[in-house]
């Protein structure tokens, strides 16, 4: 039977894949879910006790996000970039794979298969997604008689749920030192970093319909010269993830 537990530095667990949910410690229900989603797997696991702020931190950069995006990630994206770093930084310590899991998914029937995948190919990547969140065409890079990796130009967002590597923690780790992005942006950028963020078709989890737990930016209209500021910063690193997947790839576009 699955065992779970509930603390902020993740206990040492015997297996060769420790799986984490990050989850409030107050979300009871969301919880419940997990355990419910769970219960019949058979793995170890542990929540997270995700992270919650009332101020920015030190390491926030405010400026950046007014003078490229117009507006600033809510307290609720940046604690929830912090309790995913954390567990990076517990990653790259323990020289382990980790599955790192959200409270607001659903488990699908090939999910131990997916552990497995992950298992026996954790030295070709070193961030694999089990689920696209926004569906995109992607390139294949391995496979097996279940699964593909898949690569993508543009990549298909999210961090419902994830295998990392320590080698990519500490990339990941070294990346993020300034918050700029929601982590799942961040963790998309392998063409700065140089990281295979690559993610399993077949998807292993899927999106429970549960309503967010980091909080709205809420909608105001951006001055047009703020928006001209995007489509340049969006323009150029398009032409840095093109000229990265050519020379990787031989390819500009997937």
């Amino acid at each position: 039977m699955a065992r779970h537990r509930s603390l902020r530095k993740p206990y040492i667990m015997k297996n060769d894949v420790r799986t984490f949910v990050i989850s409030l410690s107050e979300s009871e229900p969301r919880r419940q879910h997990m355990k419910n989603e769970l219960s019949c797997v058979g793995i170890d696991w542990c929540f997270f006790d995700a992270i919650k702020i009332k101020e920015y931190p030190a390491d926030y950069d405010s400026r950046y996000r007014q003078k490229w995006f117009g507006f600033d990630l809510t307290l609720g994206e940046i604690g929830c970039f912090l309790s995913h770093r954390e567990l990076w930084k517990n990653c790259a310590d323990s020289g382990v794979m980790f599955l790192i899991l959200e409270d607001d998914i659903k488990i699908k029937n090939n999910f131990l298969q997916a552990i497995e995948f992950a298992k026996e190919n954790q030295n070709r990547f070193g961030i694999l997604r089990l689920m696209q969140l926004q569906k995109r065409n992607g390139h294949k890079v391995f496979s097996d008689k279940n699964f593909t990796a898949l690569t993508f130009h543009e990549q298909p967002s999210g961090a419902q749920g994830y295998f990392i590597t320590p080698k990519a923690s500490k990339i990941l780790l070294s990346y993020t030192r300034k918050i700029l992005e929601p982590v799942d942006n961040m963790m998309d950028h392998y063409w700065r970093t140089g990281l295979d963020v690559f993610c399993l078709d077949p998807p292993a989890i899927e999106e429970a319909m549960i309503g967010s737990d980091i909080g709205e930016r809420g909608w105001k209209r951006r001055p047009k010269w703020q928006g001209l500021k995007r489509d340049l910063r969006t323009g150029v690193t398009e032409l840095y993830r093109r000229y990265y997947n050519y020379k990787k790839y031989k390819s500009f576009i997937f």
